[in-house]
């Protein structure tokens, strides 16, 4: 749009008048309301001045914008009629009073909230595509309302699928149906090892602790732990008082923090103790074996429940054989022992022997347990008592 100042009657004001280039950018029009549109300004300016042979063309000057979409009009370009203004975009039925929101600007956030792309990040598509962008302040708004519903879908998800589990269990002849095995990892938004040497203060401040459940191929996601420092409306530093803040949902809104500043991010007991005490109460299973990588947490927290009589029988702690896998090529990288036993004359060919040898050996291991688990269809137990009758005849 193109500002400019006039004078009339010694008083200026400012007159908004459309420029040209914006009739050749882009909207988002829905195409039905559209077509609505443009049939019936065409016969009503045909009502109004029959004998004018002037143009319809889009009154940008009067155009409201309402995200990705708007409520615009049409004008002639020969005489003076000039339309009302139409909503181009379907509403939401919200069943409250008031102006409803656009469709498309929900979908838009159902879609930001399954990618990597941000509101600001839209924003930047959309300008390079030559389309006016929605606001700051109209994307922000429509993700307070959107994600608070598909939270609700998710969690509800999530117990349905809980649900599910025990169906099979109990399809299958388990003593316990509602006993499963799960596994669990946490994820933060900056890994915790990227501070080591940068900063003394932890690098992560949003974690996600998620649990899978190893009951069938699907591996589905049947809880999830989430835990976050940040809020906009509060600083944590600021003084001793705000130290411990936990923000109000009513106040903060949903993503305020829920964790206070100087708490660990990386407490994996704690998450994985919290999210195991959920499956317990809420959805009724009990976790009967946990996997995870070397360095969880997730075991002790396990037996932390047992021990405090919400489980009924002592869970296993299994290491998932990826990390377990390159736990061990690692160690046996780092083995002097080894890179001197190996057949080659120079340091360089030995280091690169034993590259290959840990590869190998890992190789292996990763071969034998799939060939066991295929075996054994997955029995934990005659795996372990088949591997350790191996171990006893090679010993």
């Amino acid at each position: 749009m193109l500002c400019i100042l006039v004078t009339v009657s010694s008083k200026q004001i400012i007159v908004t008048l459309p420029r040209l280039a914006d009739q050749h950018s882009h909207r988002l029009p829905h195409l039905g309301k559209t077509a609505e549109m443009w049939n019936e300004v065409l016969r009503l300016h045909k009502q109004e001045t029959p004998e004018c042979t002037g143009l319809l063309s889009w009154d940008l000057a009067s155009e409201e914008r309402r995200g990705l979409e708007g409520r615009m009009g049409l004008r002639c370009t020969k005489c003076t009629y000039s339309s009302r203004r139409y909503n181009l975009y379907e509403e939401v039925d919200t069943k409250s009073p008031g102006r409803q929101a656009a469709k498309i600007n929900y979908g838009l956030q159902v879609g930001l909230n399954q990618t990597p792309v941000g509101n600001d990040g839209m924003r930047k598509i959309l300008l390079c595509t030559n389309t006016p962008p929605p606001a700051r302040r109209s994307l922000q708004k429509a993700s307070n309302k959107v994600l608070p519903l598909i939270q609700n879908i998710n969690e509800a998800d999530m117990s349905d699928r809980c649900r599910r589990l025990v169906d099979v269990n109990t399809l299958r002849g388990n003593d316990s149906p509602h006993a499963i095995p799960v596994q669990c990892d946490g994820m933060y938004n900056n890994p915790l090892y990227s501070g080591v040497g940068e900063t003394p203060f932890q690098p992560a401040t949003q974690t996600v602790y998620s649990f899978a459940e190893n009951v069938t191929s699907k591996h589905q996601i049947i809880k999830m732990v989430t835990k976050n420092k940040m809020c906009s409306k509060h600083g944590h530093l600021l003084d001793e008082d705000s130290r411990d803040h936990q923000c109000n949902p009513g106040v903060c809104g949903g993503g305020g923090a829920n964790l206070p500043m100087h708490h660990t991010i990386g407490d994996e007991f704690t998450w994985a103790r919290e999210g195991m005490a959920e499956l317990l109460c809420e959805d009724g299973l009990e976790v009967r074996e946990v996997t995870t990588d070397p360095d969880s947490s997730a075991g002790r927290a396990a037996d932390s429940l047992y021990k405090d009589g919400l489980l009924e029988n002592k869970p296993c702690h299994y290491i998932d054989t990826r990390h377990l896998s390159e736990s061990i090529r690692k160690a046996i990288k780092r083995d002097q022992r080894l890179l001197e036993i190996m057949p080659k004359r120079t340091k360089a060919e030995k280091t690169k022997l034993l590259h290959n040898f840990a590869l190998d050996a890992v190789d292996r291991c990763t071969a034998e347990i799939n060939q066991a688990h295929a075996l054994y269809a997955g029995d934990a137990d005659k795996i372990k008592k088949q591997a350790l009758i191996h171990q006893t005849c090679s010993g």
